[in-house]
């Protein structure tokens, strides 16, 4: 199958789960296995190939070009990262269990698209991981903004006076509640101050030997994947006294 065919099909059971998913509210198993499938048959056509081509041999089309043999544990390690990348969205409940199968299927498929695309195998998982999540956060930046507009649309046919009261009363209730939470809030300041002191002196660390970029970005993906968790204990003052005490003894 060529790589034109390959993003055919990648493409139709993305957005065949796209309109399943906005329907039922469920990716439904059968496209993601017709994912799954499909990548599998296509590594064994590719391995047919290769199996052929290197004995010199060609037949109907398979072994006229083939992969060669270090291609396909590449594949295996694309495949492994992307396996562990969906398993651990779902388990910290980022995703659902769909989700996280529609995106190894989707991964599992992009290598047959293009053998040699970039980042393929250490940082290709990761790139389409990030490609995920960026139009999704900008679907919902453009929803808060629709919606901010609406609202300020209807305050202004009541008159601009409602509009700046209504503004300062906003603006009240924020200050209330930053007045009750002030030393969680400054916990926090303090401990994001010091978490991104750990993260510079840690810089050496991650750009060593062997590291890449792939240790960075992992441990960048980690923080985020668990801020849930992070953030309570992050805006306890007490956390936030040691981290001070911690941040100025290492400066």
């Amino acid at each position: 199958m060529s790589g034109g065919s390959s993003l055919a099909l990648l493409l139709f059971v993305g957005g065949a789960s796209a309109v399943a998913d906005w329907r039922e509210r469920r990716v439904p198993n059968r496209l993601i296995l017709l994912g799954l499938g499909a990548a599998a048959a296509l590594a064994a056509v590719q391995l047919a190939g290769s199996v052929l081509g290197s004995m010199g041999r060609s037949w109907l089309g398979l072994g006229a070009l083939y992969m060669p043999w270090r291609w396909y544990p590449r594949l295996a390690a694309h495949a492994g990262l992307s396996l562990a990348a969906g398993w651990t969205l779902w388990k910290l409940d980022v995703w659902p269990a769909g989700d996280a199968k529609l995106y190894l299927a989707l991964s599992a498929l992009l290598p047959f698209v293009d053998p040699n695309i970039p980042g393929f195998p250490r940082l290709l998982f990761m790139v389409f991981l990030i490609n995920v999540f960026v139009p999704a956060g900008l679907v919902f930046a453009l929803e808060g903004l629709a919606r901010g507009a609406a609202s300020w649309a209807a305050a202004l046919a009541g008159g601009p006076w409602l509009v700046a009261k209504a503004a300062a009363d906003r603006g009240l209730v924020r200050l209330r509640e930053f007045a009750a939470l002030r030393w969680q809030a400054a916990a926090l300041v303090v401990n994001l101050a010091a978490l991104f002191f750990v993260l510079q002196a840690g810089e050496r660390v991650l750009s060593g030997p062997g590291a890449g970029p792939l240790v960075r970005i992992a441990a960048f993906l980690l923080m985020y994947a668990l801020w849930d968790r992070l953030a309570p204990v992050l805006r306890r003052p007490r956390a936030g006294f040691a981290a001070l005490a911690a941040f100025l003894l290492a400066a």
